[in-house]
């Protein structure tokens, strides 16, 4: 019976605890003192027993067979349906039925587009700018979730995301701003700047590619950091 009354609780605290504004933990919340409190139902339920005369200490085989309960015939009903409940729920527990709502829902299909970085120091920029551009496009397509559209592409039309920035060398120095336009409300939704020591033109820019995809906000960024191999 506290089985059951525990799994009834839980359904209804997860259908109901996004709507009344409650944390994320407020499930987990529950589960545990659900456990926490299964072994004192089972200590109590050891000492007590149900009798006619209501809940009385156990005391012992002997008055246990004097003050025997005899069942109802409702009683029957009742454990007969909490035995098939508790038997659904195991049967959903073993088959993996029972899962969180985040593990049901699949994960949503991002889109985004890789425009054209402004250069703003110098012919250097603009061959960095460009190159830049490319290797996001290749980051990105490694993103599980993630469609890499062209910017002028009508699948952006009020959907999706656009990447873009402004690149700036120094003598020393690659740096990078970079921002994510939402295409339907038109706001900026994610911004940032990286920096990183000038080396050639090709390896600066991969790595700079890498750093900003490490950056990203959620789903748009590498769940690891594994080595890339990148062909030449």
């Amino acid at each position: 019976m506290y089985a059951v009354a525990l799994w009834l609780i839980c359904q209804v605290v997860d259908v109901i605890y996004v709507e009344l504004g409650l944390p994320e933990w407020t499930l987990r919340f529950v589960i545990v003192l659900g456990l926490l409190g299964l072994p004192i139902t089972l200590i109590l339920s050891w000492l007590l027993d149900l009798t006619p005369d209501g809940i009385v200490v156990d005391g012992g085989a002997s008055k246990t067979r004097a003050t025997a309960y005899r069942p109802r015939p409702w009683d029957n009903i009742v454990d007969c349906g909490l035995v098939f409940a508790a038997m659904f729920i195991g049967i959903q527990l073993g088959t993996g039925v029972l899962s969180t709502e985040a593990e049901m829902v699949p994960t949503r299909t991002q889109v985004i587009a890789v425009s054209s970085f402004t250069a703003a120091s110098g012919q250097m920029s603009e061959d960095l700018s460009e190159s830049l551009v490319a290797e996001l496009q290749h980051e990105l397509t490694k993103l599980d979730g993630v469609i890499v559209v062209a910017p002028q592409d009508d699948y952006l039309a009020g959907v999706g995301k656009t990447l873009t920035g402004c690149v700036v060398l120094s003598d020393d120095h690659a740096r990078v701003t970079v921002a994510m336009t939402d295409h339907e409300s038109g706001e900026i939704t994610w911004s940032g700047v990286i920096e990183l020591p000038r080396t050639d033109l090709l390896q600066v820019s991969v790595d700079l590619a890498q750093e900003i995809v490490r950056a990203l906000p959620q789903p748009y960024r590498l769940a690891s950091s594994p080595e890339e191999n990148h062909a030449t």
